[in-house]
């Protein structure tokens, strides 16, 4: 009893996850009984209206395909007749006489072709064939009058580039497929397929379509069929189906419905004098035609009356189980909760061995093992915070002395440059000042890629270094093309190059000059470094071109190499370094890479 009672105050208590779990079950359980009717009711409403309003979309689409067969052999006949030029076309064209005999062997001629045509098409009722100028050809049927050609529907058919399908012009009961005949690029007739109006009655004369109200409306809104008496579409008077209905006020219905073609017609509730009717939409994307269906809901849910009393006992049922497995439901549920509610305060408590020892195979029990298995990594990662912090201790140690190295380099070349000032030095002053700018850029700038203005900054302190050295003057001469100062290029790519001219060819000759170009050569771009210096015999030039270690002359393979291995490897075969020199002349040294819009 004690047990009893301590369980009804965690299950009634709102503050605990026991209580509120027990009232929000009980709350839904309430609610069930107050809805569950509603619902069952409404959902065996739902499932008739579908399973009727399925059964008409089915027979619609059945009726549009067959209407639509029909049609497509009329627009094949039309296509026949259009494209025939040895009888049909010959006869458009031809110029004699009316009252001539030539005249009617062509008329006689031409008609016949166009009964053939149509033999054993019972669906066919004429093809004609009418010019622009009035010249009229018919299988059969009533005359086709010279004024024909001013009518609106056949001006309309005239200038519509293809198929053109009227249902009910010039009088209702005709289906008429039109196709333009081209003569040299010019209308010069048309063609007229006439179909047995009876073709509509028979694609909607299926068994489910005749228990509902079928009207089809063509794309001007004209009704072309309906399968009741048509005063009772035109007038409010009580039609066979049992309600009433307008055609305007059907019209205005279908006009806002959003139809679907091919997939599934549109549907829509109506109050028709007081009753609601479903009406079911459908555009066929071949004859747009539109064809509404309209059945009275009242029909529809008069089955599903019944079952009241049966979802009133399903209820109950389901309140009294409801109530029975909330119960069980919290007391098991919560029991593994409240072990691990008490591992986790262990653990708050700074008890990091704590594991949880839950043994089930629900969210819970599984809530358990995630729970075990992140305090072991929490465990492991605490551990390798420790180790990352030592590690991070030594490399920041590391990087301070690998930022005291160049700083000590930086700090002594200065004493050079200011111990040549306070001696006035001139010389000696400006080359420590040029080697500290030079390490600087190359040491201090970590980019891979640098404008070309800031490459020519390295080369000219480079030359002031080397001047120095050599006690000699060297001329240097650059052409850039306009544009190209802060194009990118690879960092160094072009020092090396300059240093081989510098030091292999120019350094031992009086007035040597090195000249550098940079250009556009349709999409690369070009850096030449010519010197007029000692030059290369072909056998050196095969030799680096074959990558061999056998260059005899004094030319610094390994520099130039190294820029060809780094051009190949960032831009790719079609890029790299070309060599031409001839001895005791020049050499020059083409460096080819792409133009990179991104970067011009």
């Amino acid at each position: 009893m004690r047990r009893f009672w301590r369980f009804c105050q965690r299950s009634f208590n709102p503050h605990t996850l026991q209580g509120k779990m027990f009232i929000i079950c009980m709350v839904i359980s309430s609610g069930i009984v107050i809805i569950a009717a509603q619902i069952i009711t409404r959902s065996a409403v739902t499932t008739i209206t579908e399973n009727a309003y399925n059964n008409i979309f089915e027979n619609i689409l059945y009726a549009d395909s067959n209407l639509n067969s029909f049609l497509e052999d009329a627009v094949a006949i039309s296509m026949a007749i259009s494209s025939n030029r040895s009888i049909v076309l010959k006869g458009l064209e031809d110029n004699s006489p009316v009252a001539s005999y030539s005249a009617f062997e062509i008329q006689k001629e031409v008609e016949a072709y166009l009964l053939n045509i149509k033999i054993n098409k019972e669906h066919i009722r004429m093809a004609a064939v009418i010019g622009i100028d009035g010249k009229s050809f018919k299988s059969e049927g009533t005359l086709i009058l010279r004024r024909t050609v001013h009518e609106p529907w056949f001006i309309e058919a005239i200038q519509s580039p293809g198929i053109r399908i009227f249902f009910n012009t010039p009088d209702f009961n005709q289906i008429i497929v039109c196709r333009p005949i081209i003569l040299g690029r010019q209308v010069a007739g048309l063609t007229i397929v006439e179909m047995n109006y009876q073709v509509l009655n028979s694609v909607y004369s299926s068994t489910p379509l005749t228990q509902s109200q079928i009207t089809a409306f063509d794309d001007t809104g004209n009704i072309v069929f309906a399968n009741y008496d048509l005063a009772g579409i035109r007038n409010v008077n009580q039609s066979s189906f049992g309600f009433t209905v307008n055609s305007h006020y059907l019209a205005h219905s279908v006009e806002g419905m959003p139809v679907r073609n091919g997939s599934a017609p549109a549907r829509r509730y109506l109050n028709v004098n007081g009753e609601r009717v479903l009406l079911v939409s459908y555009e066929s994307s071949y004859s747009k035609l539109t064809t509404v269906a309209l059945l009275s809901y009242a029909s529809l849910i008069s089955a599903a009356r019944h079952i009241n009393f049966l979802t009133l006992v399903i209820v109950a049922v389901s309140v009294a189980a409801a109530a029975l497995a909330s119960w069980l439901f919290s007391r098991v549920f919560c029991r593994n909760i409240y072990l691990l509610q008490d591992s986790m305060i262990r653990i708050q408590d700074g008890n990091m061995e704590v594991r949880s020892k839950i043994n089930s195979q629900d969210e819970i029990g599984i809530m358990s093992n995630i729970f075990n298995s992140m305090m072991d990594r929490i465990e492991l990662l605490l551990e390798n915070i420790k180790e990352t912090e030592n590690q991070k201790r030594r490399a920041e140690q590391t990087v301070l002395e690998a930022q005291i190295q160049p700083h000590f380099l930086y700090n002594t070349i200065n004493s050079i440059a200011y111990v040549a000032h306070q001696q006035k030095e001139k010389e000696l002053e400006t080359v420590a000042n040029a080697t500290v700018q030079l390490l600087r850029g190359v040491l201090g700038v970590r980019e891979s890629f640098i404008p070309l203005s800031q490459e020519y900054d390295y080369i000219e302190q480079y030359m002031v270094i080397q001047r120095f050295k050599m006690g000699r003057e060297f001329n240097l001469d650059w052409d850039v093309e306009e544009g190209l100062w802060s194009y990118l290029i690879p960092k160094l790519i072009l020092q090396p190059i300059v240093e081989n001219a510098l030091l292999h060819g120019i350094s031992q000759k009086k007035n040597g000059r090195i000249s550098v170009q940079v250009f556009r050569r349709k999409e690369t771009l070009v850096m030449k470094v010519t010197d007029n210096g000692q030059g290369m015999n072909l056998e050196d030039i095969d030799a680096w071109s074959a990558n061999s270690s056998e260059v005899k002359s004094g030319f610094r393979k390994v520099g130039i190499s190294n820029v060809r291995e780094r051009i190949t490897l960032i831009y790719g075969e079609p890029y790299g370094v070309n060599i031409n020199s001839v001895k005791d002349a020049f050499t020059t040294v083409e460096l080819i890479l792409p133009i990179q819009e991104v970067n011009s």
